[in-house]
């Protein structure tokens, strides 16, 4: 972190110092938390303030358990030293931009409706294959707090940056890429996720596209020739320099001869100029095709050869609750794909059960975020539900209710996670595939643990 005492925090913040003894007020911090329940000896503790929580409670536990120093708006009568700040998640926001602005080394910031875990996680697999240690984005940390507390974490040893950046709203993308100026900006893809906050499509491409806005002068955007949104996209990239992706040859890097393999993992030729290289997907699924159509496009963009871009994706982890395949009870299989639910991300899940031979169950919470258009999309799903011949659907909770409607006779409602376990255990034949998908906040994923096989 820079700076690394508090006498240089407070003075780069123009903050004041509050200690018992002054003489002994220059701290060195060694890192940055704002949860006072995971702070370790020699943090610095900052008292971000949410809807439900307030830091300034936590400061005395900040303390107990070791911290330098803490950040601070309202000041406590404590012993232990304390930087008082007009606004606390400002002193944080611009700790974290005196980081970046420090790094010389490459940035690669992504976002877009879907996928963005899976294509930060290939992206990060492919730069450790080349022996590089970047800083990744870990688990959520995308958003106004997650990001600048990510950039915190920079060590000298990492070499570059891998940054994800979540939206809900118009203008999120806008503060986050305007700490991260990144030096690549990539939009993975656009769909119906978060209509909320966006209003429509062209919304989310909007709200999206401010990425590019702060790309780097001498950066690269990197597009999805296959959207529609080049025009919007365009404004922002401001003439800098353009990589496009897709699935055909009008694109810079693109993908030929696709194929399912027998476990359900697509391959397919990646094509950039006069190269080529074969790419694996190790999760299932048509559409990771175009997850690692983009992880390879940034990777392009700093310069990794195909032949480690394809060994990186090939090694790139399982993410939990991503189109997991599991064994389940009475030999059934259990596709999760719990970790939340897009419109488009539901639709592919269900042509990936389509395609499965024997008994097919849906278990689906519903998504969330829809906006004005809630009923129509979950009616859409249940359409896409009868057109695919999926022989029952589980409907758990209130969320997907014109879902339920639209299926009929073919559908259950489900009032709650422990009634859907019970109906779906009664239900569970050897040769059963059951696919599980649900907004984060159905918690579908108390569904999945108790149909799993012990064995």
């Amino acid at each position: 972190m820079i700076p690394t005492t508090t006498k240089d925090i407070a003075q780069f913040l123009n903050a004041t110092i509050k200690a018992a003894d002054t003489a002994k007020a220059d701290r060195i911090c060694e890192n940055v938390s704002i949860d006072s329940r995971t702070l370790r000896a020699r943090d610095l503790f900052i008292t971000i303030k949410g809807d439900n929580f307030d830091g300034h409670d936590f400061i005395e536990d900040a303390f107990a358990k070791g911290a330098s120093a803490v950040i601070c708006e309202r000041p406590i009568k404590h012993p232990g030293v304390q930087v008082v700040v007009d606004d606390a998640k400002k002193a944080l926001t611009a700790l974290a931009e005196l980081q970046r602005k420090e790094f010389t080394g490459p940035v690669i910031a992504l976002t877009g409706s879907y996928g963005k875990t899976t294509v930060k996680t290939m992206i990060a697999s492919i730069v450790e294959s080349v022996g590089n240690a970047w800083l990744v984005t870990e688990g959520n940390y995308n958003n106004d707090i997650g990001l600048p507390l990510t950039l915190l974490r920079f060590n000298p040893k990492h070499s570059g940056m891998v940054l994800e950046l979540g939206a809900n709203h118009i203008g999120d993308i806008d503060v986050t890429a305007s700490i991260a100026k990144p030096t690549v900006a990539l939009i993975t893809t656009i769909g119906a996720c978060h209509l909320e906050g966006f209003g429509d499509l062209e919304g989310v491409a909007t709200g999206k596209g401010e990425i590019y806005r702060h790309l780097c002068d001498e950066g690269t955007a990197i597009v999805n020739q296959d959207l529609p949104y080049r025009e919007i996209w365009e404004k922002e990239i401001n003439g800098k320099k353009t990589l496009t992706f897709g699935m055909t040859d009008n694109a810079d890097v693109w993908l030929s001869d696709e194929k399912p393999l027998d476990d359900r993992c697509w391959e397919a030729t990646l094509h950039y100029g006069d190269e080529t290289v074969s790419l694996r997907a190790r999760l299932p699924g048509k559409h990771q095709l175009i997850n690692m159509l983009a992880a390879a496009s940034a990777a392009i963009a700093v310069d990794i050869p195909l032949a480690q871009i394809a060994e990186g994706i090939l090694r790139s982890p399982i993410v939990p609750g991503r189109l997991i395949y599991r064994d389940g009870v009475n030999g059934s299989r259990i596709i999760d794909d719990t970790y939340n639910a897009s419109f488009e991300s539901v639709l592919a899940g269900l042509e990936e059960l389509s395609a499965h031979n024997g008994k097919k169950l849906f278990v689906f919470g519903g998504m969330g975020e829809c906006g004005s258009h809630h009923d129509d999309l979950h009616k859409q799903v249940g359409d896409a539900v009868k057109k695919l011949k999926i022989d029952h659907t589980f409907i758990v909770g209130d969320l997907a209710k014109a879902t339920l409607d639209t299926i009929g006779e073919e559908a259950t409602q489900c009032n709650n996670t422990d009634e859907a376990v019970t109906a779906l255990l009664g239900a569970l034949t050897p040769g059963t595939l059951v696919y599980i998908k649900g907004s984060r906040s159905t918690r579908l994923e108390r569904v999945v643990r108790p149909l799993l096989s012990k064995t």
